[in-house]
C-alpha cells in the first residue's frame, strides 16, 4: 500500500469539555488546512490498539489508510456535513465557496497536484494525549498535536453530565469490561486507582480529571523528549489572548493566517473578555449556561457549586 497524500495531520486533542470547538475555526482557517472534523473511526482504531484489541502493525496500516481516505473525501466534497447546528457543519466552514465548488468540479481538477500540495487535515480528538505510543510509533504522517488544557473547575460540569449518560445507547466511547463494569478505554493503565463501584457522576468526574490530566502531562513531556511535535495550550489563554497564541500556533504549524482567519475569529467570538460566553454557552445539554458574570465571579460560582 502506497500513500496517495503526504499531508499534515493536526490533532486538536483534549479531555471531554476542554474547549476544542473554540479552536476549530481559527486553526482550520490557516493556509491550506481542511475544515476540522470529528473522526470517530480514527479515534476508535487508536483506542482499540491501546486496549490490545488491534495489533500495532494493523493499527498503523489502518490509520495511514484512513488518513488517505479522509483527505480524498474532503478534497472531493464527499461526506460534507450540511447540518447547520453541528459544530463541524457547513455553517462553520471557513471557506464555504470553495467547499461548494468542489461539489461541481471534475475529480481531476479537485485532485490537481498543485492544488493539494501542502494540504493538511484537522481532527478534533478526545484524550489521545493519554496514549503516547500511538503518537510516536503508529502514526507516520506529518503529525502535529495541539493538546488543549482547561481549568478543572471549568470542565467539571461537562464531565459529570457525560458520566450521567455514559450507559445510554447513544454513548459510543470505546470501553472495556472490568469486573462487570463498563470502563472508558483511557483508564486501562490507571484502573487500579479508580473506584469502579463509584456511582456518583460528580465523584467520577473528579477521578477522571485528576488521573487523565496527570497521565497527559507526563506523556507530553515524554513526547517532547522524543521530538514529537506537541503544543500544549490553555483554553482560557487562547480565549483571552487569541492573537498572541494564534501566532504561536502558526509558527508551530509553519502556516499563516489569511483572509478567512479574521472571519473565523469573529464567528468564534475571539478574543473575548469573558471566557465562558462563546457559542457553546447556549448548549445546556453539555452543562453550559450563559452568564453575565466576569471571569473571577464565574469561576467562584462554579467552585461553590461543585463544593456544595
Amino acid at each position: 500500500y502506497d500513500k496517495q497524500y503526504d499531508c499534515d495531520v493536526i490533532l486538536l486533542d483534549g479531555l471531554w469539555g476542554s474547549g476544542k470547538t473554540l479552536f476549530q475555526n481559527a486553526i482550520s482557517s490557516l493556509d491550506n488546512l481542511e475544515d476540522a472534523t470529528i473522526e470517530e473511526i480514527f479515534e476508535h482504531i487508536v483506542n482499540l490498539q491501546y486496549i490490545n484489541k488491534i495489533s500495532d502493525e494493523s493499527a498503523s496500516y489502518l490509520l495511514s489508510n484512513y488518513i488517505d481516505f479522509s483527505m480524498h473525501k474532503s478534497l472531493l466534497g464527499r461526506c460534507s456535513n450540511m447540518r447547520f447546528s453541528d459544530d463541524t457543519g457547513f455553517k462553520n466552514s471557513t471557506n464555504k465557496i470553495e467547499k461548494l465548488k468542489r461539489l461541481f468540479r471534475s475529480e481531476e481538477k479537485n485532485l490537481d497536484p498543485e492544488i493539494i500540495k501542502n494540504k493538511g487535515l484537522v481532527f478534533m480528538t478526545h484524550m489521545l494525549g493519554c496514549h503516547p505510543f500511538f503518537l510516536s510509533n503508529l502514526l507516520k504522517e506529518r503529525l502535529y498535536l495541539i493538546e488543549i488544557m482547561r481549568h478543572p473547575v471549568h470542565i467539571f460540569t461537562h464531565v459529570a453530565t457525560y458520566f450521567e449518560r455514559f450507559y445510554t445507547k447513544r454513548e459510543k466511547t470505546v470501553s472495556f469490561n472490568y469486573k462487570n463494569k463498563k470502563i472508558p478505554w483511557c483508564y486501562k493503565d490507571i484502573i487500579e486507582f479508580i473506584n469502579i463501584d463509584e456511582e456518583n457522576p460528580n465523584n467520577k468526574a473528579v477521578e477522571y480529571i485528576y488521573y487523565c490530566y496527570l497521565k497527559t502531562w507526563q506523556n507530553i513531556k515524554n513526547l517532547q523528549d522524543s521530538n514529537v511535535k506537541v503544543f500544549s495550550i490553555g483554553m482560557e489563554q487562547f480565549a483571552v489572548e487569541t492573537d498572541y497564541y494564534l501566532d504561536k500556533i502558526c509558527s508551530f504549524l509553519s502556516r499563516s493566517r489569511n483572509k478567512n482567519t479574521r472571519r473565523a475569529l469573529e464567528k468564534s467570538k475571539l478574543p473575548r473578555k469573558y471566557i465562558h460566553n462563546g457559542h457553546a454557552s447556549k448548549n445546556e445539554y453539555h452543562g453550559w449556561k450563559k452568564s453575565n458574570l466576569d471571569n473571577k465571579e464565574y469561576y467562584l460560582e462554579l467552585h461553590n457549586k461543585i463544593s456544595s
